[in-house]
């Protein structure tokens, strides 16, 4: 009678006890317990778990993940804008203000090392080559032509003057110069070896308007010419370039004070004797 009643209350390995089912399945290892007793704190023979809190533990619903905070957005920039005309404006004058010192500069620098070479090598000058502007002979009391001197034994007369641009290609660099070729008279009865002095550029009322020292070894037959050419780097921030520039041929004309002679028997005159 006994094993009937166990019989009719066991089903496919569940027990009962009071109203509730009896737990065989272990949720977290999966061990079928069949001998179950389904006493409330009745744990795993496995791994030792309570059914009946692995039970509840599936029965209660997931907790949501937490939510990241979400930074704050950060604000634009705030835009500055300048005004167009006044902004170009100003950047042009920049611009040119800088390329102007630059090429003030290179001038100066031009200018103070070519006086240095002309001072070093004063008087062996190599012919067609002028010498760079040197200290100036005080000029003639304005509009009146230089008072008469004894004559020099060579005279000069400006034959063309012209002027070159600046050209830049690539490794090859030539500087803006303005151009002129000279006639020199020997006017004595004697062959000259070389001579030097001061050239001085002059308006047509004898005003001078440029004055360079040169030294010239060209030697030149008595009683006969010979034609120099010669070429003064220009700089454009030198008020007496620029005006000696402007000058056309026919208004300009050029007087040789002659500070030494050397003829060709070896014998020479200073500026003052015959």
């Amino acid at each position: 009678m006994h094993s009937d009643w166990h019989a009719l209350c066991c089903f496919r390995g569940r027990f009962l006890w009071g109203d509730r089912a009896v737990v065989r399945k272990c949720l977290k290892c999966g061990f079928s317990n069949d001998a179950a007793s389904g006493a409330p704190d009745e744990p795993c023979p496995r791994c030792g778990v309570i059914y009946a809190k692995a039970e509840a533990a599936a029965r209660a619903p997931a907790r949501p993940a937490p939510t990241p905070p979400v930074a704050p957005p950060k604000a634009a920039p705030r835009e500055v804008r300048l005004p167009l005309w006044p902004t170009v404006a100003c950047g042009v004058c920049l611009v040119v203000g800088f390329l102007a010192g630059r090429e003030q500069m290179r001038y100066q620098l031009v200018s103070a090392f070519t006086g240095a070479m002309t001072h070093a090598f004063d008087g062996v000058a190599p012919a067609n080559k002028p010498i760079a502007a040197a200290p100036a002979v005080a000029p003639p009391a304005p509009a009146k032509a230089p008072p008469p001197t004894k004559p020099s034994g060579i005279t000069a007369k400006l034959l063309t003057k012209g002027f070159r641009d600046q050209e830049i290609s690539g490794s090859h660099f030539v500087k803006a110069a303005i151009t002129f070729e000279v006639e020199f008279h020997n006017d004595t009865d004697k062959d000259i070896r070389a001579f030097d002095g001061v050239l001085s550029f002059d308006d047509l009322l004898g005003n001078r308007v440029y004055a360079a020292k040169l030294t010239i070894s060209n030697p030149i037959a008595a009683k006969q010419s010979t034609t120099w050419s010669g070429e003064l780097e220009y700089n454009q921030f030198e008020s007496d370039h620029t005006k000696l520039r402007g000058y056309d041929v026919k208004d300009t004309t050029v007087t040789l004070q002659v500070r030494k002679i050397l003829f060709a028997d070896g014998t020479s005159q200073t500026e003052g004797q015959g």
